[in-house]
């Protein structure tokens, strides 16, 4: 058996490094699809415009580019600032937990099949929503909260 070659990868494989730069090329083009995608579609150029006018908007001392531009500057800001922006980023975060939770479960069971269903999170979860479904619990947090209640202590007993 011949010894390998030092810096060799086995047929197939990518490195690391590549990997990571396609996925973040990924997750940034999918992110540039969701801001300008919808009901009222916006340019590349108008998401941009839009974006360098800041969380303060137009009108806004210092605002970069025309402070006082026309309303399509303004209706593109706030369907950019206020409705789009929020939503994509609370995606990619969301995301990035229910990757990161897999994840952690994965490794802590050592099992690449490992999902909620292994510890009873997912039960627990069912059972503190179906409570307050029939209980009539609904609070600020309603049946979310309850879940998460739910799972985290049928995590905690497992």
């Amino acid at each position: 058996m011949k010894p390998k070659a030092a810096g060799r990868r086995p047929a197939g494989r990518v490195a690391p490094e590549a990997l990571f730069l396609g996925l973040a090329a990924a997750l940034l083009l999918c992110l540039v699809l969701a801001l300008v995608s919808g009901s009222v579609h916006l340019t590349v150029a108008r998401l941009w415009e839009a974006l360098a006018l800041g969380p303060a908007g137009p009108g806004a001392q210092g605002a970069a580019g025309p402070a006082a531009g026309p309303g399509t500057l303004r209706s593109d800001w706030a369907i950019v600032w206020q409705l789009r922006l929020p939503r994509t980023l609370l995606a990619a975060l969301v995301g990035l937990a229910l990757g990161a939770s897999g994840a952690l479960l994965q490794g802590l069971f050592r099992n690449p099949m490992a999902d909620p269903y292994v510890t009873g999170v997912s039960s627990g979860g069912a059972l503190g929503a179906t409570l307050v479904l029939a209980l009539g619990w609904f609070g600020r947090a309603g049946g979310a909260g309850a879940a998460a209640a739910g799972g985290g202590a049928a995590g905690a007993f497992a």
